[in-house]
């Protein structure tokens, strides 16, 4: 992924990547399959390592739904604009911060925006901390949570009013998983994988556009049925990713192997 992006990461994160990559390499040489949690990940990955395609196998992330989707229909206090991932460059919150303050100062109703998340790129984090201060007035209404336990994590959900995930790369994005999961409206980047995941369930922004994901988030902010509507096909988007249905798939992924196996010997 750091190679991808090339964005001059630290010479820690070069070595880690440059480590990563070698393994990769020498391990995609000798399985049989390979899993990724995505098609598109499947796609960019495997054609960059050039990996066959009889190799790739998808198999998606599931949710707990006793853990995001047991009691979403108890009390709930709506109020705050949630982001919630840890914090690397291409998580977009330096925009995703900027296209806060351009909504907030034409709309003054806009809650407050949550971003929670552990920092693993203290340059960028710092950036961050800089675009929250150059917006003057609003920064008390931009809140850097940093790190909290997971389990915790769903009573944010439960506070937001609108989610963000404004991201312009990822493999998968198991956030928009528990933000439809806790019937929160979502605005997603406009990549491939976000797609591929939500669908028709959230709106979607350019995460490269300021003016784009402001707009989206007015848009997510908007009427109360528009907002009911987008909860609804968040709720059945869901349904399609269990941790059941990804271990049946995992499985008969083993059973195909062995059966390849007990073919050649």
């Amino acid at each position: 992924v750091f190679a991808k992006l090339g964005q001059g990461w630290p010479p820690e994160q070069r070595v880690r990547v440059a480590v990563l990559r070698r393994l990769s390499w020498l391990s995609a040489k000798r399985v049989g399959r390979i899993r990724f949690v995505s098609q598109d990940s499947a796609n960019w990955i495997g054609d960059v390592m050039g990996m066959p395609e009889s190799k790739r196998v998808v198999v998606h992330h599931g949710i707990d739904s006793k853990a995001f989707l047991g009691d979403v229909d108890g009390p709930r206090e709506e109020g705050v604009i949630l982001s919630v991932s840890s914090v690397y460059r291409y998580k977009n919150y330096v925009r995703l911060i900027e296209a806060y303050a351009q909504l907030a100062r034409s709309r003054p109703e806009t809650p407050d925006l949550v971003i929670v998340g552990d920092d693993q790129d203290s340059v960028y984090q710092q950036q961050m901390v800089e675009a929250r201060e150059a917006t003057g007035d609003l920064a008390e209404k931009i809140h850097l949570v940093g790190a909290v336990a997971y389990e915790q994590v769903k009573e944010y959900y439960r506070n937001a009013s609108l989610f963000v995930f404004p991201s312009y790369l990822e493999t998968f994005g198991h956030p928009l998983l528990e933000a439809m999961g806790c019937d929160v409206p979502v605005v997603a980047a406009d990549i491939p994988v976000f797609r591929e995941i939500a669908q028709d369930a959230v709106l979607y922004a350019d995460p490269y556009k300021v003016e784009s994901i402001a707009a989206a988030m007015e848009d997510g902010l908007a009427s109360q049925s528009h907002r009911q509507a987008m909860v609804e096909r968040g709720r059945k988007r869901v349904e399609h990713f269990t941790w059941e249905r990804s271990t049946n798939r995992l499985l008969s992924v083993f059973s195909e192997l062995v059966a390849e196996r007990a073919k050649s010997a």
